[in-house]
């Protein structure tokens, strides 16, 4: 260790430019930082639950999707149907949309199973056809997901394809599109958007936002700090300068690890500061004591980089192993924050021990200055706060183990959360959009139980079919769950129809229906 001081302090000026080289290459690559706020962070690495998911959608589709809510005063009217009809024809054309749903283009089973008409061919006009549509929605489950039972709300549902790898950029841009749409059909009617993707791509914008929010603030915070600690300028800049440069090396090589700021690593710049600052703290410290012993600027460095040297590798290694073992959890973003937060203490470490006392050592030795009041008065008051530690310590201690008590009963009242929408303030239109939807029209999450008989042909049994009607009635009465719809209300729906086209001398036969899929 006394030799790596020797070369810092015998070689200043190549230290400092070698490590400014270094900055500026990991500060290229930094600029490119992107973030992530899928929900794939979250998941468990080598989650069983993960690999079903990807195994279900690769056979039914995506599940990916969008809500547009319409909430007015009745969607029966010419002028409402005629909006929702105008917006699903304008969503059907952006890039990336699967299918849409509403209830102007959703078909009828009922008037011919073999081949359904669309619910609304031609949107009507008078009151009696309007009366006579209502009521056939309201008798029929299957269209309650595109209209809300009191007809005060209509939802118009957006599949978007399965297109592994697709960029956040292309997602952004169909996202732009919707809000264009909604905002340009808004009144009188209340429309609003919602959606996982969404909700994800407004999540990235806050997780920006904190990120140029919450960065500076800690600056500014140690700024503070180190400014009632030293007071002078090189107490305050070169530690601020030391931990930017730890931040700046540390996001540069998550860019060049191909990795983006998450939900779990959105915190790490300001971690890096707040802690990472306190090694600069040492240095800074030890160095103006050592000015009061005389001796050169370089002398004076040595000294001080003999002294706490170990210290400060000590401490941060301490730190990063305690992140290293965040290294054994299943989760890729809590995995994430432990490798580049051990790396990023490495090289905050490496910064402080080594640009700080090249900068140091260049700089002229400031005046020997006598001790002020205000640090008389700190000493002061620490030494009675020891003081004071080691006559009651004893009822320190007692009273430290009895409030460990309710720290455990309160550990074992921790929940996990993994509500994306309460991320937003509850003010937030994208909060708000989701709760009115979920409010006036229906859920906006939907929630898929998949069945597997295990044989063929097994779905269609009747006995398989009586067991899933007894499921939904069963679901429908558990808090939270606002309508469910399966394969049964389709056939249902077939043996309604072909009972109507008996009954109206059709030729719908039992025996050549097809069962509708879902």
């Amino acid at each position: 260790m006394k030799r790596f001081n020797h070369l810092i302090v015998q070689w200043p000026k190549l230290t400092l430019l070698f490590g400014l080289l270094l900055t500026s290459f990991f500060a290229y690559h930094a600029s490119h930082l992107r973030i992530d706020s899928s929900v794939q962070n979250l998941y468990a690495q080598n989650d069983p639950n993960k690999k079903y998911y990807d195994e279900v959608s690769a056979l039914f589709g995506s599940d990916d999707m969008a809500v547009i809510g319409l909430v007015t005063g009745n969607v029966y009217t010419p002028a409402t149907l005629e909006k929702i009809k105008r917006i699903t024809a304008e969503v059907e054309k952006l890039d990336g949309v699967e299918s849409v749903q509403s209830l102007t283009n959703v078909p009828d089973p009922i008037t011919n199973v073999l081949d359904p008409p669309l619910l609304i061919p031609q949107i009507p006009t008078d009151a009696v056809t309007l009366d006579a549509l209502r009521r056939k929605v309201e008798a029929n489950p299957i269209y309650l997901n595109v209209v809300s039972r009191d007809g005060k709300g209509a939802a118009i549902l957006i599949f978007f394809k399965q297109q592994s790898g697709e960029s956040e950029l292309s997602q952004k841009r169909r996202d732009d599109r919707l809000q264009e749409i909604v905002a340009r059909e808004q009144g009188p009617e209340e429309l609003y958007l919602t959606g996982m993707q969404h909700i994800t791509l407004n999540e990235s914008q806050l997780m920006l936002r904190d990120l140029r929010t919450f960065t500076p603030l800690s600056l500014a915070a140690i700024m503070v700090v180190l400014s009632f600690c030293f007071r002078n300028v090189r107490g305050v800049f070169l530690p601020l300068m030391s931990v930017l440069c730890g931040v700046i090396w540390t996001l540069g090589i998550m860019v060049l690890a191909g990795e983006a700021i998450t939900i779990g690593t959105l915190v790490l710049p300001s971690l890096l500061i707040v802690i990472g600052s306190t090694y600069s703290i040492y240095i800074i410290a030890q160095y103006e004591d050592e000015i009061l012993h005389g001796g050169t600027a370089p002398e004076v460095v040595l000294r001080a980089l003999t002294r706490v040297s170990v210290p400060v590798t000590v401490a941060a290694f301490t730190t990063i192993v305690g992140f290293v073992t965040l290294l054994v959890n299943r989760i890729g973003t809590i995995r994430a924050l432990g490798l580049y937060a051990a790396l990023g203490f490495a090289c905050l470490t490496v910064v402080v021990l080594t640009l700080m006392p090249a900068v140091l050592t260049l700089l002229p030795l400031p005046q020997r200055r006598m001790a002020t009041k205000g640090s008389d008065r700190l000493a002061a008051m620490l030494a009675q706060v020891g003081h004071f530690d080691r006559q009651y310590r004893v009822p320190i201690m007692v009273a430290a183990a009895l409030l460990i008590i309710p720290c455990v009963w309160g550990i074992t009242r921790i929940r996990a959360d993994s509500n994306f929408v309460q991320y937003f303030k509850k003010n937030s239109p994208v909060r708000r959009a989701n709760e009115i939807i979920g409010e006036k029209i229906g859920g906006t999450q939907n929630f898929d139980i998949i069945i597997n008989s295990g044989k063929k042909d097994g779905a269609t049994t009747f006995d398989l079919l009586k067991r899933i009607k007894g499921l939904q009635t069963h679901l429908a009465t558990l808090p939270g769950i606002d309508q469910t719809i399966s394969i049964v209300d389709f056939c249902e729906l077939v043996d309604r129809s072909i009972e109507t086209n008996a009954r109206a001398g059709g030729s719908g036969e039992a025996g050549n229906t097809p069962t509708p899929q879902v």
